[in-house]
C-alpha cells in the first residue's frame, strides 16, 4: 500500500502576492480556531499554519483511516513526528488512534509553545513530548537555515537558499535511535518525517527504530532525496512500498511504506 503526492508548481502573481499578505493580517488579528473531524481544536495563527491545515486535513496527506490493520492489537501506538512545526500531525493521529503517545522534534525553538498549546487545549499533555531539536545522522549541534517561511526551514542550506536564507541558528541534533533509546522505547510504531531535505540523514540515524516501525510516511524532495535512497534505507527492516512516485522530477512527494 502506498500513498503519493506531488507538488504543482504555480506562477506567482502582484494579485496573490497581495491576497496573501492580507490573510496574514487578517489571521493575526483574528485568530482562528478550526477543528478536526473528531472535533480537537487546531490554534491557527497564521498563513503558514492555515496551509499546513489545509494540507492535513482538507487534502488529507495522512490518511491513517488506511492503516488500521497496520497497527491493529496494539495497547499503545508510539508514533514520531519528525519535522513537527506546529504539531498539527498530533490531532490527525488522536483523531484516530486515542491510544497513540507522540514525540514530537521541531528545531524552531518558537514553534515548540505551538505544539505544547495544541496538546494543552485538547487535554494531551500526558500523551504529547514536544522537543525542541533537529533530527539527523549523528547526536550534537547543527547549522539550521530559515527562509521566508517556516514551513520551508531545513538543515539543509542549499534548499533554503533557493528562496534566500533570512536566518542561521545553532540547534541541537539527535538521532531517532539516541532518542528511543534515551526513552526506554522498545518499539516506535509509525514514522513522519517533513524535514525539507534531511531525510536521508534522519533515516540513517534510525536504524533500530525502523526495525520496529510499521508504518512510515516520508516527504521527499529533489536534488536531496529520491525513492531509491529512500527505500534502500528502509526496506532492509521490512518496510516497503507498492509504487514509486510517478514523476522523477516532482519538486516534492510524499511516499509511505508499510510493514509487509
Amino acid at each position: 500500500m502506498s500513498t503519493f503526492a506531488a507538488a504543482t508548481p504555480r506562477k506567482k502573481s502582484a494579485l496573490r502576492s497581495f491576497g496573501r499578505r492580507w490573510r496574514d493580517v487578517w489571521i493575526r488579528a483574528f485568530p482562528l480556531e478550526l477543528r478536526t473531524q473528531q472535533g480537537w481544536i487546531v490554534p491557527v495563527r497564521n498563513r503558514s499554519e492555515l496551509s499546513v491545515y489545509h494540507h492535513m486535513f482538507v487534502e488529507r496527506a495522512y490518511p491513517l483511516e488506511r492503516f488500521e490493520e497496520t497497527v491493529a492489537g496494539l495497547d499503545e501506538i508510539i508514533v514520531f513526528d519528525v519535522g513537527a512545526n506546529v504539531g498539527q500531525f498530533a490531532a490527525v493521529v488522536f483523531d484516530h488512534w486515542r491510544n497513540a503517545r507522540v514525540h514530537a522534534f521541531e528545531p524552531q525553538g518558537n514553534l515548540v509553545p505551538r505544539i505544547r498549546e495544541l496538546a494543552r487545549v485538547n487535554g494531551w499533555d500526558d500523551r504529547v513530548t514536544a522537543n525542541w531539536t533537529a533530527v539527523g545522522a549523528t547526536n550534537g549541534e547543527a547549522e539550521f537555515f530559515v527562509g521566508s517561511s517556516p514551513l520551508g526551514a531545513s538543515l539543509m542550506r542549499d534548499k533554503v537558499a533557493a528562496r534566500a536564507v533570512r536566518r542561521t541558528t545553532r540547534v541541537s541534533l539527535t538521532t531517532l535511535d539516541g532518542y528511543a533509546a534515551s526513552r526506554s522505547l522498545d518499539a516506535v510504531h509509525v514514522v513522519k518525517l517533513d524535514v525539507e531535505g534531511a531525510e536521508l540523514d534522519v533515516l540513517r540515524g534510525a536504524q533500530r527504530v525502523l526495525a520496529t516501525t510499521r508504518l512510515l510516511f516520508v516527504e521527499l524532495h529533489q536534488g536531496f532525496s529520491t525513492f531509491g535512497e529512500v527505500a534502500a534505507l528502509v526496506e532492509p527492516h521490512g518496510l516497503v512500498s507498492l509504487a514509486p512516485p510517478p514523476l522523477a522530477d516532482a519538486p516534492w512527494a510524499h511516499v509511505t511504506f508499510v510493514r509487509r
